[in-house]
């Protein structure tokens, strides 16, 4: 009797664990009374279970509340750029645009001076070197006039490439359009004058093309002119282009005449 009475006493015992010991938060938790026994341990095992989820949901839920508030303390600061700090910017994307688009101006209009200079120096370059048109059929006219011509131009050509290597060293390094343009030309005019010899013609088609040409090289040297900043080219650019009237005359009136 004894026995039976003591057995139902520790079925319904109850002890006391200290909830530091399902999860550690601190000396001071309050203690969960658990059921022993047969029944009791159950029980026991369904409290702990139940305390572990609690607590590990309190600690998720304790660590997105705190997402929450640091997120919104970040949004919450205030505007990062002041007005003044947005008109400071906005004035400084207008210099830096300015800047760019006075630097595009500025090196486009660099590149056409130096490419008219060029286009002259190689137009006469062309007219006097060793492979000119000129060189070749120049001998072969029939009028001594003619020869005696194409000799003052030669020469006063000659003059003024000495000008434009003097003040534009850099003319005679002409970009590839230059190149490609003034050889096209001198090529066309070297198939006109072939042409004009085996017809019999070559005198009066010479004097022609030469009166183009000269008017042409005329043009260029007044756009040289133009953009010139130095006094001394452009005086020899005036000198250049007063011959080359007179010369220019000289060969439209042989073709007029003949």
């Amino acid at each position: 009797m004894e026995h039976s009475e003591q057995a139902q006493k520790t079925n319904i015992e109850r002890e006391y664990i200290p909830f530091s010991n399902i999860r550690s938060h601190g000396e001071d938790e309050p203690k969960i009374p658990v059921t022993t026994g047969y029944f009791g341990c159950f029980e026991k095992e369904y409290i702990l279970a139940k305390r572990l989820c609690y607590n590990e949901l309190m600690d998720n839920k304790a660590y997105l509340d705190e997402i929450a508030v640091k997120s919104k303390k970040k949004f919450s600061a205030g505007p990062i750029l002041t007005p003044l700090m947005i008109k400071l910017i906005a004035a400084a994307a207008v210099a830096v645009i300015a800047m760019v688009v006075i630097g595009g101006i500025l090196s486009a209009k660099n590149n056409e001076v130096a490419e008219i200079h060029q286009t002259v120096y190689a137009r006469i370059s062309s007219i006097v070197g060793d492979e000119s048109p000129y060189e070749e059929y120049a001998e072969r006219l029939k009028s001594s006039d003619l020869r005696t011509y194409v000799v003052q131009m030669t020469s006063s050509m000659d003059t003024t490439l000495s000008a434009i290597d003097s003040y534009y060293p850099d003319a005679s390094k002409a970009s590839s359009k230059v190149t490609e343009e003034n050889s096209g030309t001198m090529t066309a005019l070297m198939t006109t004058f072939e042409d004009a010899k085996l017809n019999g013609q070559l005198d009066k088609t010479l004097a022609s093309e030469t009166a183009y040409q000269l008017s042409m090289l005329i043009s260029l040297e007044q756009q040289a002119r133009a953009k010139s900043t130095n006094d001394d080219y452009a005086q020899a650019l005036d000198n250049s282009m007063r011959d080359l009237e007179a010369l220019q005359k000289l060969f439209k009136d042989y073709s007029d005449t003949h």
